[in-house]
């Protein structure tokens, strides 16, 4: 997600040696776009409001993400995503080794 077009990367965990989390924060503008699985569990933190719909194999759900609420994608699952404005976030890859 970190590598689309629109990401404006602020800081990151690149250089900490951490091996079991990466953490980035970053501005993303409007966007919906379609994400292969991958292994990892994402954990996006919102720093502003936004209104995000999230396409999984199971169904669709919008919702308004307040200020401080978190977007959850468990790993090993393909999905869709749209978020229509410009939004801070703080996203949390915890790596499969950790379960």
């Amino acid at each position: 997600m970190l590598r689309r077009p629109g990401v404006k990367i602020r800081a990151a965990s690149d250089n900490c040696g951490w091996s079991s989390l990466y953490a980035s924060l970053q501005r993303e503008l409007p966007f919906e776009e379609a994400f292969d699985a991958v292994d990892d569990q994402l954990i996006v933190l919102h720093l502003d409001p936004a209104m995000v719909h999230r396409r999984i194999r199971n169904g669709e759900q919008s919702r308004l993400v307040p200020a401080g609420g978190m977007f959850m994608m468990p790993g090993g699952m393909d999905f869709t995503v749209r978020v229509g404005q410009s939004i801070r976030t703080l996203h949390l890859y915890l790596r499969q080794s950790l379960q």
